[in-house]
């Protein structure tokens, strides 16, 4: 029986130049086969990034050298099979194994990162079976993707909606999801940041830098309190359980989520007083404490009967 540490001196190192929009790259992996064993590459959409499902990258053209023999069960990078894109069968030694990823012409940018499992054993074995190797991420070059801007609405009984956005300006929403019920409670409901596409991320993101920004919420309830939901990257959560900002907030007329006014990184909220005077709380980025102390802006706002 191999060990862990026997295992993990089979080495894999990945030479990943981007691939050209349109174009062709050649990209290898550098093997150490201190084993015999069956080597399979796979490609993943690197976290962190907006993406746009129309990127196409396919694979071909391997080169394996002696002691190598490769297929392609799946050419595609986005297929959405589990299946490996490239598999080699080695024998110990020394390899270098090239092979080809071609783009789309006109396609949107990406970026994806590499993977290796190389399996010593033929039948099923346990985990010092397997060498899991991941490359950097590399781009995919092509026009720049932009966030999706969707649209929060609240119907008559009182459920919360998030309306995706398209980008298509003669349909410009597609689909809507339920947010959560309850919300007639609230006399005033506003977004501080427009309800935008999130990064990819493949598990679930709790509140944190990479959701600031992404359709934060605030409502005030009958009483006079203010509440402050936080988006998150959870299925079928996307909102954190809301946080209690403070009480009195009965003495505004209008609270209005005003996107990030002072530029440094969190959203901003303005109200107005019923005595038409304007008033700024500028964010923190902090969900137990959201605001600083309001800022006055100026009076004579009361002869406006919409803020946006």
């Amino acid at each position: 029986m191999r060990s862990a540490a026997s295992a993990a001196l089979n080495t894999v190192a990945f030479d990943a130049p981007p691939v050209p929009d349109g174009g062709t790259v050649r990209q290898q992996l550098r093997v150490h086969a201190a084993d015999a064993g069956r080597l399979a590459l796979r490609f993943a959409t690197a976290p962190g990034q907006l993406i746009r499902v129309t990127s196409v990258v396919r694979l071909g053209r391997p080169t394996p050298d002696t002691g190598a023999t490769c297929t392609v069960p799946i050419p595609e990078l986005d297929s959405g099979s589990a299946g490996a894109n490239l598999v080699c069968e080695l024998e110990p030694g020394d390899h270098v194994i090239g092979y080809e990823l071609t783009g789309a012409t006109g396609q949107y940018a990406r970026k994806y990162v590499a993977s290796t499992e190389y399996d010593l054993y033929t039948a099923a074995t346990p985990p010092e079976a397997y060498v899991r190797q991941t490359s950097a991420p590399f781009t995919v070059q092509g026009s720049p993707v932009r966030p999706f801007h969707g649209l929060m609405a609240r119907d008559t009984t009182g459920r919360l909606w998030k309306y995706s956005g398209t980008r298509d300006a003669d349909a410009p929403l597609a689909f809507r999801g339920l947010v959560g019920p309850g919300c007639q409670t609230y006399t005033t409901l506003t977004s501080l940041s427009p309800a935008a596409q999130a990064p990819f991320y493949p598990g679930s993101v709790k509140p944190s830098a990479v959701t600031r920004g992404l359709g934060d919420v605030v409502a005030r309830d009958a009483s006079g309190t203010l509440w402050y939901s936080d988006p998150q990257l959870v299925t079928d959560q996307p909102f954190a359980p809301r946080v209690r900002v403070g009480s009195g907030w009965n003495a505004y007329d209008r609270i209005d989520g005003a996107g990030d006014l002072d530029r440094d990184g969190y959203v901003d909220l303005l109200a107005r007083d019923k005595a038409g005077v304007l008033w700024l709380y500028q964010g923190t980025g902090k969900a137990t404490s959201p605001f600083t102390g309001r800022t006055r802006i100026g009076a004579g706002w009361g002869e406006f009967n919409r803020l946006f």
